[in-house]
């Protein structure tokens, strides 16, 4: 029996060794404890425009086109009629006095045959009144030889009506779409003659109203510049011609106009310039900022963005002029 409690006092011992020994296998391991991560900030770039100094300038621009210094648009004013004869020509250089259009005139003609003999009858009696008849009778034969002279006269002008010829030397520029036999009305254009020694721009709209005579204006066509000088505007008109119909041109000349460069219907662009600083701060307009009255732009200022108050002083479609907030070398952000 005693032997029995000595084993069991062993086991028990041994039991507890084992256990003892094995303890850290059965609870659970701890794991190692890790630094957290240091966070880098992101740097932020940003897009900067280095302010310097530069030109601004105001400037009126318009659209013109090469007209001729006088032109004639030529048409009938008395009656029209159907066309007998259409002489001129596109493009055609013509005298004073040529013929460039009639109308057919053949029963005017005989009606001015029949008052041609009416004239040797009528001027007969007129004359032998005057000298051997009475007042009454000469009254009488001053009123009749009045009335014929006035249907005389009517017939001979509409002869002469018939036939438009060229007011000058020059060219012929524009041609109604007009052929023989055709009826033509009053007050339709049917010819112009133009002087084409000489050249001008046009420019016509609300964009004529822009200049004053005398002025110089750049004239750009075909990527070059010309110096122009306007010579007319319509306030130029005198202000007892009815406005409605007053001319609405401004005529610029172009200087040293050289030869062959420039013909009728050349479109130019005209530049007209108001105002120009130079020696100035100069911005783009998209980089001011404007709010409630404040105008303001987003400098970089030691890496970081600042916002500063701006004046502005000139400007144009595309820049500001800035009188104060900026100084030569700050970084403006775009």
């Amino acid at each position: 029996m005693a032997k029995w409690r000595k084993a069991v006092s062993w086991m028990a011992v041994a039991i507890m060794t084992v256990g003892a020994l094995s303890g850290c296998y059965l609870l659970p391991q701890e794991e190692e404890v890790l630094e957290p991560p240091l966070l880098t900030p992101v740097e932020v770039e940003y897009q900067t425009v280095t302010v310097e100094l530069g030109t601004i300038e105001s400037v009126i621009t318009a659209q013109g086109m090469i007209v001729p210094a006088k032109r004639f648009d030529l048409y009938y004013t008395y009656e029209g009629g159907r066309v007998a004869s259409f002489p001129a020509e596109y493009g055609a250089q013509v005298k004073e006095g040529d013929v460039l259009i009639e109308l057919e005139t053949e029963d005017l003609k005989f009606e001015m045959e029949k008052m041609e003999i009416q004239y040797e009858r009528q001027k007969a009696a007129y004359d032998k009144a005057m000298k051997s008849g009475s007042s009454t009778t000469r009254q009488n034969a001053q009123w009749d030889w009045d009335l014929f002279m006035l249907d005389y006269n009517r017939i001979q002008e509409q002869l002469e009506r018939a036939t438009i010829t060229s007011p000058i030397d020059g060219q012929v520029i524009y041609l109604a779409a007009v052929d023989v036999g055709d009826e033509v009305t009053t007050y339709s254009t049917l010819v112009t003659v133009a002087d084409v020694s000489k050249l001008y721009v046009g420019v016509t709209g609300d964009s004529a109203m822009d200049f004053t005579t005398g002025m110089e204006v750049e004239v750009n066509y075909n990527k070059e510049t010309y110096t122009g000088v306007v010579v007319q505007t319509p306030r130029d008109t005198p202000d007892k011609i009815n406005s409605a119909s007053a001319e609405t041109t401004t005529f610029i000349e172009i200087q040293n106009m050289p030869e062959g460069i420039f013909k009728l219907g050349n479109e130019v662009t005209v530049r007209l310039v108001e105002a120009r600083r130079e020696n100035t701060i100069v911005l783009s307009r998209n980089l001011v900022s404007s709010y409630n009255g404040r105008n303001y732009v987003k400098v970089l200022e030691d890496g970081l963005k600042v916002e500063r108050d701006v004046e502005i002083g000139m400007s144009n479609s595309t820049q500001y002029e800035i009188l104060s907030g900026l100084e030569v070398g700050d970084l403006v952000i775009k």
